[in-house]
């Protein structure tokens, strides 16, 4: 649904949004520091949910958030959620950065589990 480095989410935090209103207001909030902000892209949350990742604020550029995969287990949905941060050496921008990615899945009423995976870049 969406994916990048700047967003007016300045805290990590994990979301599924089954909600239209919810989703509204959270795209609101990520896209508050863009003027004039994008119009909330549709969803169908009879059929389908988001689920919304957010690195936090970050000092600098180079740090990044994606959801991988998405899986149904036996008993709930287990989400991979990869991290990564700039090692020592690595050439970024020093401007704020807050990281995001929105995805859309078939709607399911099973719990979710967030799993973390974080790698350092290495650079030489």
């Amino acid at each position: 649904v969406a994916k990048g480095v700047y967003s007016g989410v300045t805290q990590s935090q994990q979301v599924v949004i089954t909600k239209q209103d919810d989703w509204r207001r959270l795209w609101g909030q990520t896209q508050s520091i863009l003027i004039p902000p994008p119009d909330c892209p549709t969803a169908d949350f009879k059929k389908t949910m988001l689920i919304a990742v957010y690195l936090g604020e970050q000092s600098s550029g180079g740090h990044d958030i994606r959801i991988d995969s998405i899986q149904l287990g036996p008993k709930k949905l287990i989400v991979t959620v990869y991290q990564s941060h700039p090692g020592p050496g690595c050439l970024s921008t020093m401007s704020l950065t807050q990281p995001y990615h929105i995805v859309s899945t078939a709607r399911s009423t099973r719990p979710v589990e967030f799993v973390t995976l974080t790698k350092q870049q290495r650079c030489s």
